[in-house]
């Protein structure tokens, strides 16, 4: 094998022919714009990656009898030539994120192939000639311009993976009862809006995907597919539970999140292997005491409905581990939400609680959030929930945090704008894990010296004066709102800088969109100010200024990477994982 993988590289030399005993060569992540004519004489080549390069067109005869293996995603392919069809040796090929809007048909040679990734192109159609590739297993044309599913590819009887989302297709042929093989469908994201009763026919699938579609039931042969263990059928047209997912007693994840339904029925109680249950933003005002039955359900969505009350039957569940009730219209939650012993995750946002159950500080929850509520104080004991990692309690109305919110040795990210708080407590700055702290927009008009040395902990703080109250601002007023959407956690972050380097007329606003995690966004946000300062500082011109400051961020994410001594792979994907937006605004300017 040769790795050469991250380096820079703009060419493979002609030379590289000569490695004839070659079986794997590594070069993603370069800056290849071609590969030389000579690496058809690799002829013992396996396995070729070519990912995260530049590559604009493959050679126009390329020959490896052996190779079984060729990554070419996120390239700048637009074309394939003919001769890769020449290939029929390849288990594998993958062809994701270039720009190829057109398929030899030749590529229907590949009798070997089982895995072809063509997701994010620019393929309006799929060639009848992919009929021909009898062995495929798993077949991705996801984030395409496809308007239709041909009907000779449901001849191909040995696919498991069907992907196909995030394209224009609005209609399923109804010979998809054919694919028998099928374990897994992906369409969501198209304008599907009617589903062929065929579909119950695939006594294999495991997993159906029709999420984002215009459906507005589903047919009754559903309920034959007896092996499904997940059904999505979110932000479509739905104004009933629909009752074939009803009979699906094996389902482990049901979503229906982002309907128009309106009644949970008591069968819902019949789903008793269920773990997963999305039912956030339709119109639900009440849930049968049946839901309770669910007793493996682990995560449980009920944002966006309209319930009002909370139904204390609700804390029957043992093993649930993350609680999603944002704008709900929640006055109180009734106590005794200490029996939800396994609770980890809770999210109560915009909601109109004015108080906090005392139970609450009995669970080992990690993520909390109560923000945009009606909070004027905190439990006393809010301090024991001391494995709590990231707390959002900003938007409410809080004079001071309980004495024993010291006590959160664990706490990494503690979001406390936009309050009435009026003195941080010094001791904060000794919290050992905390790594994030907002403070903005409450009455408090400095801050205390302790925290003020932790310049890691708000990038902001150098940047105000102390005859600036934290909530002051040249404009008329600044503000954020956070989402999660359908993920678990927060990946996002954002860095609000008013007076930025105590300047009355500079201001700062970034947001860093974290992907796989929320490390490199968290990362980028408590170093951008710094490093961004640091720029300036120097005279630099502001939009140089910016430029490098990204630059500084990416090389700080690879230092971190290396100073936590993690793969090469995970440091490829973890310097990936953040896209930046940020802003240096002279109020001065119109």
């Amino acid at each position: 094998m040769l790795d050469l993988a991250s380096n820079f590289l703009a060419t493979i030399p002609d030379s590289i022919g000569g490695a004839t005993s070659l079986t794997e060569l590594n070069v993603c992540g370069n800056k290849l714009q071609t590969l030389p004519d000579s690496i058809s004489q690799l002829v013992n080549l396996q396995k070729l990656d070519v990912r995260f390069n530049s590559i604009a067109a493959l050679p126009s005869s390329i020959s490896l009898p052996r190779l079984q293996y060729l990554h070419l995603a996120d390239n700048n392919l637009t074309h394939l030539s003919d001769s890769i069809g020449s290939l029929n040796g390849l288990w594998l090929l993958n062809l994701q994120s270039n720009a190829i809007s057109t398929l030899p048909s030749n590529l229907g040679r590949m009798q070997n192939l089982t895995d072809l990734s063509l997701a994010f192109n620019h393929l309006t159609e799929i060639p009848p000639e992919l009929s021909q590739l009898a062995s495929l297993v798993i077949f991705d044309v996801t984030g395409n311009r496809i308007t239709e599913l041909p009907q000779q590819l449901c001849s191909l009887s040995r696919l498991q993976r069907l992907r196909v989302s995030k394209n224009a297709i609005a209609a399923i042929p109804p010979e998809i009862g054919l694919m028998e093989s099928l374990r897994e469908i992906e369409l969501h994201g198209n304008r599907i809006r009617h589903v062929p009763p065929e579909i119950g026919l695939l006594g294999s699938l495991n997993d159906l995907n029709l999420s984002n579609n215009l459906l507005t039931e589903l047919p009754p042969e559903v309920a034959h597919l007896t092996r499904l263990w997940c059904l999505q059928v979110s932000c479509n047209q739905l104004t009933d539970f629909p009752p074939p997912a009803l009979r699906l007693t094996g389902l482990l994840k049901l979503n229906l999140f982002g309907n128009l339904i309106t009644t949970v029925p008591r069968e819902i109680g019949n789903l008793t292997s269920l773990e997963r249950l999305y039912l956030a933003w339709n119109r639900i005002e009440h849930l049968p005491e049946e839901i309770s039955e669910l007793k493996g359900l682990k995560e449980l969505w009920l944002s966006g409905n309209r319930l009002a009350t909370l139904p204390p039957f609700l804390y029957r569940f043992k093993n649930l581990r993350d609680f999603y009730l944002a704008a709900c219209s929640l006055r109180h939650l009734p106590p005794g939400i200490a029996a939800l012993s396994a609770l980890r995750v809770l999210h109560l946002p915009g909601n109109e609680l004015a108080e906090l159950p005392s139970d609450l500080c009995w669970l080992k929850l990690t993520d909390f959030d109560a923000s945009h509520n009606r909070l004027e104080q905190l439990p006393a004991d809010f301090g024991s929930i001391t494995d709590l990692v990231d707390c959002d309690l900003s938007g409410n109305a809080l004079a001071a945090l309980p004495p024993s919110s010291l006590s959160l040795c664990n706490l990494t990210q503690l979001k406390l704008a936009h309050n009435r708080i009026t003195t941080f407590p010094a001791e904060l700055a000794a919290l050992p894990e905390l790594g994030f702290l907002s403070c903005a927009h409450n009455p408090a008009s400095e801050l205390p010296a302790m925290l003020l040395q932790r310049a890691d902990l708000i990038p902001h703080w150098s940047s105000l004066t102390p005859s600036d109250p934290l909530h002051a601002t040249s404009f008329s007023l600044i503000t954020w709102a956070e989402m999660r959407g359908g993920r678990s956690s927060q990946e996002d972050t954002i860095v609000v800088l008013p007076y930025f380097r105590g300047k009355a007329n500079n201001h700062v606003f970034g947001v860093f969109d974290g992907h796989s995690g929320s490390k490199a966004s968290i990362y980028a946000a408590t170093h951008a100010a710094r490093f961004l300062a640091d720029r300036l500082e120097n005279d630099q011109f502001p939009p140089e200024a910016l430029k490098d400051t990204f630059a500084d961020i990416h090389s700080g994410i690879q230092s971190y990477v290396i100073d936590l001594d993690l793969s090469l792979s995970l440091s490829l994907s973890l310097t990936r994982s953040v896209s930046h937006l940020l802003l240096l605004i002279d109020s001065y300017l119109n």
